[in-house]
């Protein structure tokens, strides 16, 4: 929390000069809101392949033909479940080898495949053959064997690559890469299972090896072939993206190309770690040496100008650029492209068309500052979504996933005046902004509109969300935060409870009594200050309020906690410790899926109440605002488009439903009551868009101790339905909480009295509230 409190801090730095502009921030020269662009643009087309065949699994361009590997998911009607193991897979596991002609579109049987999904590579060589890498483990030795047939299916040859690597290197070797060449010889690097030992091979048709390079201390991310068909390794580490060619003649790696050493505006993305990055290159053609993917866009480099040129964003083509897997550049320069689904496992196929002249639409901008993948991946899919609909408007995502410090970032692109017409305001000092004036208030576009009005959201959150009585935001989806007691021993706090009471139950309990589980005054923080932050502070007259019996009492309630807590524990004891009075309290997340609720019924016995946070309104539970929740620019040169965007993100579930009933409750009733359906669902039923819908009984587990989760009965859905009514927003306001929290530290360990803490929290507190409301 500390490392996202600092950084957000810096924008109280920034805000006291906002003008607009276009966005920023991104690896690119920004588009200004309203601008009209796409005199240039690149689209996908993708191929319509046979899906009666299952999903594809590996594929092969050969020229104009595609080859790909179709395979179903094994069934199996046994009752005895343990019997389905790995040799039953092994044998049932049957996919076929289809042919498909981008010219014709013709999707052509050839032969059937044996256990598809051990197949590492496959390809076709200009003997029209087929080569078949397959990685197996037999007896917990990984071996991978090289099966040749023809197109029919004929076996030609069987051949274990690994004997064949182990005879030119040694023992230990297991093949990570492999590529084929212009004369059917097969490349591959190997590596050592214990330590950094790689090689890089060329092999003949029957895997001989005829040629290799030592390629020491580097992890080989990729192989491709330059526009000159030279082979060169991607290394993707501390010194950024690079490449190294191999000279096989003489038996040395050759010349290193560091592209990030490059000058030029794009940068490619920088790993979780702050080093390296998450590029991929791919095979050159003509004057591109090679081709540069990453999460963004698609780069063109040119090794004799040592410069890199920004081809397109992968939202303008209609693709989310995670998902890319391959890029093969054809002899027209159109791009083919390998694409995974938002399952991470079937595969697409399609072709990138370059057209000279796009529709002319004005632009609006969204910024994503959370570089979380799920959450970026579905912001992606919903500016795709809408582009895909929209004649008059285009909307260009900033992402912010290639600075180590994106909040940071997006500060210094405010005060520079780039500032977006949408902003998602998942990790967002939202207060802060709110008080600048910043965010424009939805509820007006909501009164006119007849779809995303004040009756689409769920009943209680419409008011849950609002702030001094106006809808700043919209929310897609959220999760609801409370805390859970024993329903038998808190009959007296039915309605609710504030810090006083809380602390006068605790109090009334035997000496040794575990107040929650997690019983560090850090957990205790995160739920009894964070969220209600905003009682001690009246931003509309710049006063705070600290220097109360309330939070006197909860300061001193926190100080008799440690501030660490053991981080595993046995559940079962948990349960047994709850069943005699020995732990009060636990707060639970309520999602879609309701296993962390289900989890707390089964440690509770289903004696329980969700009796909620402390607080002086006695509310219920917190509202927790999850991906796609977006705000509105007061300074937009174009809100109308940019209402019409964010309405679409919130009310469209077309493409991401099943994602978001998997992440988070969704925030219509429509929705919702979608979601009720299957939650409680005790048969199967086929919803209006051919989703079918089983019964799910099963079971969770948390270290050992097992609960019962799924097919929920009505009363669980009303709980939720309850809380909802009773609840109240959450959002960061990490500003005023870095200045809290640092004051109740040295409260804690001895550097203040309590006396000086409440003099302390008021200045500090107060004089933030005032620049910054």
């Amino acid at each position: 929390m500390k490392k996202i409190i600092s950084a957000l801090m810096c924008i109280v730095l920034f805000m006291g000069v906002i003008t607009m502009s276009g966005c920023g921030g991104s690896n690119k020269e920004g588009t200004n809101s309203g601008d009209i662009t796409e005199k240039e643009m690149y689209v996908y087309n993708e191929f319509e392949l046979n899906s009666e065949n299952g999903e594809v699994y590996k594929s092969y361009l050969n020229g104009s033909d595609l080859y790909y590997i179709a395979y179903s998911y094994p069934e199996t009607d046994m009752a005895d479940e343990e019997s389905y193991d790995e040799e039953w897979v092994r044998e049932h596991d049957k996919g076929q080898l289809r042919q498909y002609k981008t010219d014709s579109g013709e999707d052509i049987m050839l032969c059937d495949i044996q256990n598809p999904t051990s197949i590492v590579e496959f390809f076709v060589t200009k003997q029209n053959q087929i080569k078949v890498l397959y990685s197996e483990s037999i007896e917990g030795r990984v071996s991978d064997i090289m099966v040749t047939k023809m197109m029919d299916g004929t076996d030609v040859s069987t051949i274990s690559f690994t004997d064949k690597m182990t005879t030119a290197f040694g023992e230990g070797f297991q093949i990570e890469r492999t590529r084929i060449g212009q004369d059917d010889e097969v490349y591959v690097s190997c590596k050592k299972e214990e330590g950094h030992e790689t090689y890089i091979a060329r092999c003949d048709s029957d895997c001989n090896v005829n040629a290799s390079v030592k390629f020491e201390n580097r992890y080989v991310d990729g192989m491709f072939f330059d526009n000159e068909n030279q082979l060169a390794v991607e290394t993707n580490g501390s010194d950024g993206l690079a490449y190294t060619y191999i000279d096989f003649e003489k038996g040395v790696c050759g010349e290193t190309v560091i592209i990030n050493d490059l000058e030029g505006e794009y940068k490619f993305s920088a790993d979780e770690h702050g080093g390296g990055v998450t590029s991929k290159i791919y095979n050159g053609r003509g004057d591109v040496t090679c081709y540069i993917k990453d999460t963004a866009g698609l780069c063109a480099y040119n090794a004799k100008e040592q410069s890199v040129t920004f081809l397109f964003d992968w939202t303008n083509t209609g693709m989310i650029g995670s998902f890319v897997d391959k890029i093969i550049p054809l002899e027209d320069g159109r791009l083919f492209c390998e694409c995974l689904d938002r399952g991470l496992i079937n595969l697409k196929f399609g072709i990138l068309d370059k057209l000279k002249e796009g529709t002319g639409r004005k632009v609006i901008t969204c910024a994503v500052l959370n570089t979380e993948d799920d959450y970026r991946h579905t912001m992606e899919q919903n500016v795709i979504n809408y582009n895909k609909s929209n004649a008059d408007y285009r909307v260009e995502l900033v992402s912010y996933d290639k600075s180590t410090n994106p909040i940071d970032t997006f500060a210094k692109d405010v005060i520079a005046g780039n500032i977006p017409d949408v902003l998602d305001i998942s990790g967002v000092d939202v207060k802060n902004y709110i008080n600048k004036g910043f965010f424009e208030d939805l509820a007006p576009y909501m009164e006119k509109d007849d779809v995303f009005s004040k009756d689409y959201y769920i009943d209680g959150l419409y008011d849950a969300i609002a702030v001094d009585g106006k809808q700043y935001y919209a929310i897609k989806n959220f999760r609801l935060d409370t805390i859970v007691a024993k329903e038998s021993d808190t009959e007296k706090y039915k309605d609710g409870w504030t810090i006083h009471d809380m602390i006068e139950y605790y109090n009334s309990k035997p000496e040794g009594t575990i107040f929650h589980i997690m019983n560090s005054r850090d957990e205790l923080f995160r739920i009894l200050v964070e969220p209600f932050i905003d009682d001690y502070i009246d931003w509309e007259n710049g006063t705070v309020g600290f220097d109360s019996d309330e939070f006197r009492e909860m300061a001193g309630f926190l100080g008799k906690f440690s501030s660490n807590y053991e981080e595993w524990y046995d559940y079962g004891e948990v349960n047994k410790q709850i069943h005699e009075g020995k732990i009060l309290i636990n707060n639970t997340m309520i999602s879609s899926e309701l296993d962390d609720l289900s989890m707390n019924m089964a440690l509770f016995d289903n004696d329980i109440r969700f009796i909620g946070y402390p607080s002086t309104d006695k509310k219920k539970a917190c509202v927790i605002p999850l991906s796609s929740s977006l705000a509105i620019t007061s300074s937009s040169k174009e809100k109308d488009a940019a209402w019409d965007f964010v309405k679409s993100v919130i009310t469209d579930y077309s493409d991401n439903e099943i994602q978001y009933f998997d992440t988070g409750i969704p925030s219509g009733k429509k929705q919702f009551d979608k979601l009720a359906k299957r939650l409680t669902a005790t048969e199967k039923y086929t919803e209006e868009d051919g989703t079918v819908v089983k019964p799910f009984k099963g079971t969770g587990s948390m270290n050992g101790f097992e609960y019962s989760v799924g097919m929920y009965s009505e009363d669980v859905i009303q709980l939720i339905r309850e809380l909802i009514k009773s609840s109240v927003i959450k959002t960061d306001n990490s500003g005023v909480l870095l200045i809290v929290e640092s004051g109740l530290n040295d409260y804690f360990e001895g550097r203040k009295t309590l006396d000086e803490l409440i003099s302390v929290l008021q200045d500090r507190v107060g004089k933030y509230v005032n620049e910054n409301r």
